[in-house]
């Protein structure tokens, strides 16, 4: 039940799907706006241009929102993580307590395996990650 299911891998994702394999976590760049966006799609959400590149992240965000669905066993904590390049992702907090999660937290990429091939970006705590 704590696996997570992925979207199918396309022509305008199968590029980052490959750079998930490898542990990296591509977002897209409008070289006609200047925005950083995340998901993949073929036109900026911001200007529409289709001149967008893809950007590899530092893997490095903060927590903007979180839940913690405790009915589920493990218990799942699912986020908005806002990354260093400025996206924000719908994501998952894994490897810490649920109860030591907060609001602005500083977090550290991660990928878990998905039913549909390619890895999935779930984020740690930094403490957590370096300890």
């Amino acid at each position: 039940m704590s696996e997570l299911v992925s979207p199918f891998s396309n022509p305008e994702n199968a590029e980052w799907a490959v750079a998930a394999t490898r542990g990296e976590l591509l977002i897209k760049h409008c070289r006609s706006c200047g925005e950083n966006h995340y998901y993949p799609r073929a036109f900026c959400p911001f200007c529409q241009s289709a001149d967008t590149e893809f950007l590899a992240t530092s893997g490095e965000g903060e927590i903007y929102s979180f839940a913690i669905t405790r009915v589920l066993n493990p218990v799942i904590v699912h986020a908005y993580v806002t990354l260093q390049e400025g996206p924000t992702i719908m994501t998952k907090i894994v490897g810490v307590d649920p109860d030591r999660i907060a609001i602005g937290q500083q977090v550290r990429l991660g990928f878990e395996p998905s039913k549909m091939g390619f890895p999935m970006p779930v984020f740690t705590p930094v403490e957590t990650a370096q300890a």
